[in-house]
């Protein structure tokens, strides 16, 4: 049975030379991720990308312009992400979390730890491009972590 493409909205924020992060843990397993989840029916990216972000921060932001596009797409073909990373700032809110299962904490990241995080997909590099000013494709292609 095929599962239908599952659409994910994200957000870059960076105050201080900090990126926003939220790590999760799953199946023994600690990585970190840019925050954001599912896309519902009927729901916009950007109203995506707010919600999640509130979720699991707790902060209320502002969505920007997309920043990166990605596939998680696993060996097997078991499943179909696509990912869209929005910039964003925070217009208020309380760090925190929500009390997924999975998630374990948000916290600001130095960005120069970012390239040596355990990140899913690892998007340390283009991130760092990103606020460098370098050229970075818009569409990262397919990126799969194990």
């Amino acid at each position: 049975m095929k599962a239908g493409i599952r659409i994910r909205a994200s957000i870059l924020i960076v105050v201080n030379n900090e990126v926003l992060l939220v790590r999760h843990e799953k199946d023994g397993c600690s990585y970190w991720l840019l925050p954001g989840g599912g896309v519902e029916y009927g729901e916009g990216l950007k109203e995506a990308a707010r919600r999640e972000a509130r979720e699991e921060t707790g902060f209320d932001v502002e969505i920007g312009d997309v920043v990166l596009m990605w596939e998680s797409l696993p060996p097997d073909r078991s499943r179909h992400g696509v990912n869209m990373c929005f910039r964003a700032t925070i217009t208020g809110g309380t760090q925190g979390t929500d009390g997924d299962d999975r998630l374990r904490e948000a916290a600001f990241i130095p960005l120069d730890a970012l390239c040596s995080l355990p990140m899913r997909p690892p998007l340390g590099d283009p991130i760092l491009r990103i606020l460098e000013g370098a050229p970075v494709p818009l569409f990262l292609g397919p990126l799969w972590t194990e």
